[in-house]
């Protein structure tokens, strides 16, 4: 049945398109008539619909599938069920879209972003309560948060940053290697939005004045003067900086300014 359904909407997609190129070389004009651009649109659309009735169902039958588990809270179990759901629809042509309507609604539970904030904080919290799942709830959960900044709730993806940054920084024992990468893509995702939200502000920050307000926020600069953990998460941090404000900024600006505050670590 699933791949059936697989089929079809493949099926649906491949009509659209088809439609648009059959109209493209038919008459050997570059200019495609309104009615094909209205029929190529309205079966776009129609598979996105289809696409999000599908999802919604999936997440209602895992959840009701997923009430018989004991000992775990609702919010675990919502995080996990909705999360997985996500994870496994992840090739529909319109997820983004689907995820984002997913994650408005999640947005307005409290206990379920302090869930997440914990799972991205604390390694041995993902894994005791997610399992062989913590990886794909540590995926989408950075997305989560990354969201919401966007969004304007912005202290789930500064505490979290915070949780791992202090984690890692103190850690005596063998880290957890994710939890740098983790790291790097919080990094790496609120320099994107931070980045993004410069964008035609007047006066516009300055790059130097972005990465000195998240040196600062996190006070990244003291990470050096610790332990081996500590300045290979400089490493991760500056990696994530880079990556989050390339789309605005030039690779060549932001590693001048990084190998000013941090010599050690990108000289």
């Amino acid at each position: 049945m699933k791949k059936n359904m697989t089929f079809v909407c493949v099926g649906l997609f491949a009509l659209a398109l088809f439609i648009v190129i059959w109209s493209f070389y038919r008459d050997g004009k570059q200019d495609l008539s309104h009615e094909t651009i209205l029929t190529a649109n309205q079966n776009l659309q129609n598979l996105a619909d289809h696409n999000r009735k599908r999802l919604s169902s999936a997440l209602t039958e895992t959840l009701e599938f997923s009430e018989i588990k004991k000992g775990i809270s609702q919010e675990l179990l919502e995080i996990q069920t909705t999360f997985k759901v996500l994870h496994e629809h992840r090739d529909f042509f319109n997820i983004e879209i689907l995820r984002e309507e997913i994650f408005a609604e999640l947005s307005h539970k409290k206990a379920l972003i302090s869930k997440v904030e914990s799972t991205l904080s604390d390694h041995s919290k993902a894994v005791e309560w997610f399992a062989e799942d913590q990886a794909i709830i540590r995926v989408l959960g950075i997305q989560f948060l990354s969201y919401l900044h966007r969004n304007g709730i912005e202290e789930p993806l500064k505490n979290s940053i915070h949780g791992i940054l202090g984690h890692l920084k103190n850690s005596v024992d063998e880290t957890y290697k994710g939890q740098f990468l983790d790291a790097e893509d919080l990094i790496m995702h609120l320099s994107s939005n931070l980045g993004k939200q410069a964008i035609g502000v007047v006066p516009t920050p300055s790059l130097e004045n972005l990465i000195e307000t998240l040196i600062e926020e996190f006070k990244i600069d003291e990470l050096e003067f610790e332990s081996e953990s500590a300045r290979e998460l400089v490493v991760s941090v500056g990696k994530g900086m880079a990556l989050g404000l390339r789309g605005k900024y030039s690779l060549e600006e932001i590693s001048k300014i990084l190998i000013r505050h941090f010599p050690k670590s990108f000289s």
